[in-house]
């Protein structure tokens, strides 16, 4: 194995991580991700929707595409996270 590469990186043959995954290799910069990323997304989504004041259906329809959009994104090869099985091989929380 690679000791700098996740397990599907190797198997889809890339040599370096791509430019979004500096900085994951460290748990607290890792862990502040986790919670900024999602939250950051929610609130542009919401100050966008709820700025032009979109609600019942069309808010509940406008979610949904966003939510098949964003599944496809992560679960294709081509971003590089592997699909939805993509991040294997933990042997520990920090790495």
């Amino acid at each position: 194995g690679n000791p700098i590469l996740p397990d599907f990186m190797v198997f889809l043959n890339y040599k370096e991580l791509p430019w979004f995954w500096y900085g994951f290799d460290h748990f607290w910069f890792a862990a502040l991700m986790v919670l900024a990323v999602p939250g950051l997304l929610a609130f542009v989504f919401g100050w966008f929707a709820f700025r032009s004041r979109v609600t019942g259906v069309y808010l509940s329809i406008i979610t949904q595409a966003m939510t098949y959009a964003l599944l496809l994104a992560f679960f294709r090869n081509d971003m590089g996270f592997g699909g939805n099985n993509g991040l294997t091989d933990f042997k520990d929380i920090l790495g």
